[in-house]
């Protein structure tokens, strides 16, 4: 689809935007020239879904920007990250951890923070700071430490939602920002 903006008076310039390139004619509102413009809005970021499961035989979280981690496992968020990094960002890892059965975790280190750990892989990037012009949400990282079933999830609320209900439950710190 064309379409043409023009702007009357002593310069006179049209603007045609045609498959989202925008062109600059010149020569009056009659224009005859056509010449690339940039384009002044950025694109905004590929973002990908984080989600957030519960359950499986195990009975607890997964976190992944994946397919879910098994029919038992159902959704109980959901956060959306950058696929690839911009400027002010970085990378979120899956973690599995190698002190626990089936105890996944999100981490802003590749080494999965212990050489017991297990890296599963790069799900994404979360900004640093808060950016100008962008809205996010803050993106923590939570633990429920009950020994052998120990477990990791992530949560917007920096009282990761007060979960569980009963028992201890360790804020481990904001891995980043997320889009809101």
């Amino acid at each position: 689809m064309r379409t043409k903006f023009v702007v009357a008076g002593a310069a006179c310039a049209a603007f045609a935007v045609t498959g989202g390139v925008a062109l600059a004619e010149s020569g009056g509102a009659h224009g005859t020239k056509a010449a690339p413009v940039a384009a002044t809005a950025a694109a905004a970021p590929k973002s990908l879904t984080l989600v957030r499961y519960f359950g499986g035989a195990q009975r607890k979280h997964w976190v992944t920007t994946a397919a879910s981690p098994g029919p038992l496992y159902r959704r109980e968020g959901t956060f959306r990250i950058l696929a690839q990094p911009v400027s002010g960002t970085r990378a979120l890892y899956s973690c599995l951890n190698g002190y626990v059965l089936l105890d996944q975790f999100v981490s802003t280190r590749s080494d999965c923070e212990s050489s017991k750990s297990v890296f599963l892989g790069r799900i994404g990037y979360v900004y640093v700071k808060p950016p100008k012009g962008v809205k996010v949400k803050p993106l923590y990282r939570c633990s429920i430490p009950t020994g052998s079933h120990s477990e990791h999830f992530v949560s917007s609320r920096s009282d990761c939602e007060r979960r569980p209900t009963s028992g201890k439950l360790v804020v481990e710190g904001r891995l980043g920002y997320a889009l809101a």
